[in-house]
């Protein structure tokens, strides 16, 4: 999609994909193309202590997080919050 210049609304990702990159790095990448895109990160147990060790390295997490396992209303909440944006 950002090959071809597509800007999404809402970037949706797991914390933990097959392949090279994990949820966080894509976010990253997409963020670092396309300031101002939110992102929600789906996580775990097993990914939220890669989340908080990263944390504890300096990196802190800049994207919302929904823990695992989810209801559909706090997904819908989640997704809402994220597309308002960090609060001021």
């Amino acid at each position: 999609m950002l090959e071809i210049g597509l800007k999404p609304d809402l970037v949706f990702s797991d914390v933990i994909m097959p392949g090279k990159i994990n949820g966080i790095e894509l976010a990253e990448i997409i963020v670092a193309r396309l300031p101002g895109v939110p992102v929600l990160l789906s996580s775990g147990f097993t990914e939220r202590a890669i989340i908080e060790a990263q944390a504890r390295d300096n990196r802190p997490l800049n994207f919302a997080m929904i823990s695992k396992p989810y209801r559909k209303n706090e997904l819908a909440l989640a997704i809402q919050e994220a597309l308002r944006g960090p609060s001021t």
